[in-house]
């Protein structure tokens, strides 16, 4: 499946995406009406050859999925045509490959002509997790089932199915995690999210599903884009976005590394000096209008999250000046207009742009994520009275906790779930924090959105003991607490202090900054 920025719904008209490649009222485009372009090239393999099914999806920016799919032909040719000029992603998938994501500007040309070259799954050196996802016209539920290694080294698992088809999937087989097509296969079906689904016929009311590592294929080729003009806007957007994608990689990378290391993840940082230099020089040379503001929003994309860079406070007000309020770039990443209004250094200069966003950007989430967390009227942020709440303990149901009992004491909210991996990432931190500053007034109130409580008491029993203060919020997003506090997304930290006044939210109060704040808030050194 497809990894990488969910829920997100937008449809873009094409006067909005103009409008992002206007400045000073002239549009790069000279006024004309956008003409339809057609996309055309070859798909092919690892090796160069042919793909047994493969197809081209066109996804505008902000959907979860294609608004146009279609298979690649016999000989791996492909065309499609789009009636109006915009911005899209365009996805290649093929069975046993990974597929390949690439951004089109195509307010310039008529003819795009692109060959694409994928690269084969990367799989894991042990097969002894491996499991069958399955699907069948005979039954309402997926049937998920481990297979038995034999003794020529194939695996095998058998179900019974008097359906005509029987569509399946392997788990536990690549090393990202995808669920794939396997070795026995009559045909294929796309799955909706990148990879496919292998389709077999039952027999006799039951159907053996065989898989045979030799007819799987390693190999280390790198995929390869290949534009006809690679001196076009389109072809130098393409590369500016895959140099962000490959920054984000790099980092992703770097931060697993550290984790398997086994060391405390709190003490991670990653070195950005490149990248900034990289960048700086890159948008001060840039005239072209959307790769600069491409180049701008790569540079917000490095301050994102709790080990984001420092960055230059007159690059960061030059982004937010060259960026209009209802660019589509914020559908990439909504967060990042915080992260830019929190690095200007002067964010009430922006307050304009910033209601803007909200009133008038053409994605509903970025307008639902801004107004949450950056919009200077919002309940809560640094200064404001923490709102009111009374929620049940979870370890003790006769006691409540509200904002009046934590009246004289440092107190850290911390709205999270099981299923949320940024949150288990901050455990260790929250956990070291709690055992080193419990005994100087400072406490933890940890809120489970999850879908039952049973999932986070398993959660502290098995994973992480959180030996603090915790509530279960039924309804989870949805909830009252929740939507007092206006979360859109977790992890969400509030520190509050003994006033019951919010000192630090979002990422003053994660990663190493949060013991900065704790110790700032208890008046520590």
């Amino acid at each position: 499946m497809l990894k990488r920025f969910p829920i997100r719904q937008l449809a873009l008209s094409v006067q909005s995406i103009l409008l992002t490649l206007c400045t000073s009222g002239q549009s790069i485009l000279a006024q004309e009406a956008p003409k339809p372009t057609t996309i055309i090239g070859r798909l092919s393999g690892y090796d160069g050859n042919r793909i047994s099914r493969a197809d081209i999806h066109l996804v505008r920016i902000g959907d979860a999925r294609p608004f146009l799919s279609k298979e690649i032909e016999r000989d791996g040719s492909y065309s499609v045509t789009i009636d109006s000029g915009s911005v899209v992603f365009v996805d290649f998938t093929g069975v046993y490959h990974q597929s390949v994501r690439v951004p089109l500007f195509l307010a310039t040309q008529t003819t795009i002509h692109l060959d694409i070259r994928l690269q084969t799954y990367r799989y894991v050196d042990d097969f002894s997790n491996l499991k069958v996802v399955a699907d069948s016209d005979d039954i309402s539920a997926k049937y998920i089932r481990g297979m038995e290694k034999q003794a020529d080294g194939t695996y095998v698992v058998e179900f019974k199915s008097a359906a005509s088809k029987f569509a399946y999937q392997l788990a536990g087989i690549t090393k990202t995690g995808n669920t794939v097509n396997g070795t026995l296969s009559e045909s294929f079906e796309y799955d909706g999210g990148g990879d496919y689904k292998s389709v077999v016929s039952p027999r006799d009311g039951k159907v053996r599903i065989v898989f045979d590592p030799k007819l799987i294929i390693q190999d280390v080729t790198p995929p390869r884009v290949t534009f006809g003009d690679p001196s076009t806007i389109t072809a130098r957007y393409a590369t500016l976005y895959d140099s962000m994608i490959a920054r984000r990689n790099g980092h992703s990378a770097a931060l697993r590394e550290y984790k398997t290391s086994g060391r405390l993840l709190y003490t991670f940082s990653y070195n950005w000096s490149h990248e900034l230099k990289v960048l700086r020089d890159q948008i001060v040379a840039e005239r072209t209008v959307p790769l600069k503001q491409l180049l701008l929003f790569s540079y917000l994309d490095i301050g994102f999250g709790a080990y984001g860079a420092d960055l230059n406070p007159n690059l960061v007000r030059e982004a937010l000046k060259e960026i209009t309020p209802t660019s589509y770039l914020w559908s990439l990443e909504p967060e990042l207009v915080c992260v830019a209004l929190r690095n200007s250094s002067r964010p009430g200069e922006f307050s304009t742009y910033t209601r803007e966003v909200i009133e008038t950007h053409p994605d509903q989430r970025v307008r639902k994520l801004v107004k949450a967390n950056c919009d200077p009227n919002r309940r809560v942020m640094a200064g404001k009275k923490v709102p009111p709440f009374s929620v049940e303990s979870m370890d003790d149901s006769t006691v409540h906790f509200t904002d009046k009992s934590f009246i004289g004491t440092v107190y850290l909210i911390d709205f999270w779930a099981t299923w949320c991996k940024p949150c288990i990432d901050e455990m260790d931190n929250l956990h070291r924090m709690y055992e080193k500053y419990k005994d100087k007034g400072f406490e933890i109130l940890s809120l489970s959105l999850d879908e039952k409580p049973e999932l986070p008491r398993s959660f502290r029993k098995e994973r992480w003991k959180m030996p603090w203060l915790n509530a279960y919020l039924e309804g989870g997003v949805s909830s009252v607490v929740a939507n007092e506090f206006e979360v859109v997304g977790i992890p969400k930290p509030i520190l509050v202090n003994r006033d019951g006044i919010i000192v630090a939210t979002e990422m003053d109060v994660r990663g190493a900054r949060l013991e900065k704040s704790v110790k700032k808030v208890l008046g520590l050194k």
